[in-house]
């Protein structure tokens, strides 16, 4: 027999009266709580849904895009296109796809790649093929729990012009150990973020949501932010041009999850992929529509970035990214940012050795 409960027994939540039933239905059978929470979010109302375009990159995880497209699937919303870019993929990931897509209305552009190029150049391909007034990018690995994502994420775009995306917050699954995270909840919370004050505090005041699967941007915006002049297109990348192309609204709901495990390219990190991000940093911060010329702003996004680097990756060049720095930045912020560089790389190593030392 179902237990009927209150949302206030979900006491995890930062804002528990604040999230969809679909949320906390899910958290619930994920725990095997057995419990079953009231009240259901309504359904998109429009007289005619925008078209919102599925940028999805995928290589042999058969299992994960096949869930993250049945998740896509039984939104309440019916206006979708499916544009997925496949990395060449050796095990039957296309059938898969074209298996749970069979009997849906949605359109579907299916491209496969000649050889393994990385989710941040695949993005960049998929995008000239979108049709959409709206578009959402995400990877194969990541899935939502809410059915109402879409539609009231439509319905605040349309209801504040200015915005030029709209995020919620995610659950993060670590794989391997079998756990649910509910990461630190975004803020500020419902209410429209002018486009300077996000740029300007971005990963600093105001945090990075969990990729940008739980996100919904403006095309039209982010075609006038010159998206399409980008080589890759990564979260970060993503993110910022959202932010130089309008308002953003940060919604309380955790709408998806977002996986982290083994396979992930954050444990896989290459250097030419780091530089390409830091070109595109660059490249940002020197456009004539950029709203501020604070030269800290740029040495802070571009430390961001390197911390990420040297903490997370497994080896690390470091004349290749001590040239990159020789090349854009005056010999003061060179030797301060490589000293940083030094530091966090001295602290992974220290990790390391501690939770091997735990091991034995």
């Amino acid at each position: 027999m179902t237990m009927i409960v209150q949302k206030d027994f979900f006491k995890d939540f930062v804002l528990p009266r604040e999230q969809s039933s679909d949320t906390l239905n899910f958290y619930a059978h994920y725990n095997d709580i057995n419990k079953r929470v009231l009240n259901d979010t309504s359904d998109f109302n429009g007289n005619e849904e925008p078209l919102v375009s599925i940028l999805m990159t995928t290589y042999n995880r058969r299992e994960y895009v096949v869930q993250c497209i049945q998740t896509i699937l039984k939104q309440s919303y019916t206006n979708i296109e499916f544009i997925i870019v496949d990395d060449n993929s050796t095990d039957d990931t296309r059938d898969a796809i074209y298996e749970v897509l069979k009997n849906s209305k949605c359109r579907i552009k299916f491209i496969k790649t000649e050889g393994k190029r990385g989710p941040g150049l695949n993005k960049r391909l998929g995008w000239n093929y979108i049709q959409g007034q709206y578009v959402i990018f995400l990877d194969d690995d990541d899935y939502f729990v809410s059915r109402n994502f879409i539609p009231q994420s439509v319905k605040v775009l349309l209801t504040h012009p200015s915005l030029s995306v709209v995020a919620f917050n995610s659950y993060m699954e670590l794989v391997e150990k079998d756990r649910l995270l509910i990461t630190p909840t975004l803020h500020p919370l419902n209410k429209i973020i002018k486009s300077e004050d996000a740029l300007h505090s971005f990963m600093s005041t105001l945090p990075k949501p969990n990729s940008t699967f739980p996100a919904v941007f403006d095309v039209s915006k982010l075609k006038k932010s010159k998206i399409s002049e980008m080589k890759i297109l990564n979260d970060t990348q993503i993110w910022l041009r959202g932010f130089l192309a309008g308002d953003v609204m940060f919604m309380s709901d955790y709408v998806g999850v977002y996986r982290v495990h083994s396979g992930s390219i954050g444990y896989n990190l290459d250097v030419d992929l780091i530089l390409d991000n830091l070109n595109e940093k660059i490249q940002l911060y020197t456009e004539k529509s950029f709203p501020f010329s604070d030269s800290s702003w740029i040495e802070n996004q571009v430390m961001i970035t390197l911390n990420y680097y040297f903490y997370k990756s497994q080896q690390v060049d470091y004349n290749k990214i001590y040239d990159w720095l020789i090349n854009n930045f005056k010999m003061k912020s060179v030797f301060s940012i490589s000293t940083k560089c030094i530091k966090i790389r001295i602290k992974y190593r220290l990790v390391k050795i501690i939770k091997q030392f735990y091991k034995k």
